[in-house]
């Protein structure tokens, strides 16, 4: 996790939401869901926001991701800068069976991005299952 950004959201909290939200959300996204989504993220307890970027810097599980037996449909934004398309690469290398889905220009909100394009992957993925 880029340390500026703990380092912000610890100490001011409102800039260090306002440069979560340009990592987080791609490009393209309508003024409108940038300015929805930056509020919501902000009326978050700063505690709560920076111990969720926390936890998440701190998680680790790559030695085990090949154990996964699970059928796996992994999505990611293209623009996604928190966690981007490489990572979801990895997964899909590491998991017998995954698939990948990478939404172009999206971000980190994939789902709220681009909805359609994520219900497809999904739709998609859950009929190559039942086949």
């Amino acid at each position: 996790m880029l340390p500026r950004l703990l380092d912000l959201l610890a100490n001011h909290y409102h800039e260090g939401v306002s440069l979560l939200m340009s990592l987080a959300i791609g490009a393209k996204a309508p003024a409108e869901l940038r300015a929805a989504l930056h509020r919501a993220t902000a009326q978050n307890p700063a505690g709560v926001v920076l111990g969720d970027l926390q936890a998440c810097d701190a998680f680790d599980v790559m030695s085990r991701i090949s154990t996964v037996q699970a059928p796996t449909l992994v999505i990611c934004g293209e623009e996604d800068q928190l966690t981007p398309p490489k990572y979801s690469r990895f997964l899909g290398q590491r998991i017998a069976g995954a698939c990948v889905s990478i939404v172009p220009g999206a971000g980190h909100y994939v789902q709220v991005e681009k909805p359609r394009e994520t219900t497809a992957a999904i739709r998609e993925f859950l009929v190559r299952l039942g086949e």
